[in-house]
């Protein structure tokens, strides 16, 4: 799993999440952008070698606003509250110290 966190008001998080699918083709590739809507973290996700489809929907979250795991095996995403975006990364296993709040 990678996990590239940026903030811009440009929709650039699948485009990077493509990107580096190449470069990381062993690893589920999340690129999670905090400044493309107030308030939200939209993120893609992206794999050669791993449905992540399949994965992001087996993360369990509490009921709330947005979306996530939608798309095919191989790209998918979501829109999330920063509350529920940092719950489904502890879900998926990464520290709470890498989640940028």
């Amino acid at each position: 799993m990678a996990l590239i966190q940026v903030n811009s008001p440009c929709q650039i998080h699948p485009l990077l999440a493509q990107s580096w699918r190449t470069r990381l083709p062993k690893h589920i590739v999340i690129v999670a952008n905090s400044g493309y809507l107030p308030g939200r973290v939209n993120f893609s996700a992206r794999s050669t070698s791993a449905n992540v489809l399949e994965f992001l929907r087996a993360q369990q979250i509490s009921e709330g606003e947005g979306s996530y795991g939608h798309g095919h095996d191989q790209a998918s995403g979501g829109s999330l509250p920063q509350e529920r975006w940092q719950e489904l990364l502890l879900k998926i296993g990464f520290p709470r110290e890498a989640i940028a709040s």
